[in-house]
């Protein structure tokens, strides 16, 4: 899925990481790696900075079961939405 590795190199790089994680993949939900509400917001703040996107306020707390896929979503929605997506 497109943007994958970026969003996961994001979240790499603000999260430290639980031990037990040893993969990080498209259906890992983001509680499961140690992601708080703090840590997401500002992993919405890199991928803003490292896109140049803007989420919505409604994408602004997080949901206990949101996955790597659903961000990838998320940030496919939103560059389409400001005709930025290339696909």
């Amino acid at each position: 899925m497109k943007y994958e590795s970026e969003i996961i190199d994001i979240i790499k790089m603000i999260t430290p990481l639980k031990e037990k994680v040893t993969k990080i993949g498209l259906t890992s939900k983001l509680s499961d790696i140690g992601i708080d509400s703090i840590l997401y917001v500002r992993i919405l703040v890199e991928l803003e900075n490292s896109l140049g996107i803007t989420f919505p306020d409604t994408y602004l707390s997080i949901n206990p079961s949101y996955t790597i896929m659903d961000l990838c979503k998320a940030v496919k929605n939103i560059m389409a939405s400001e005709g930025q997506e290339n696909e």
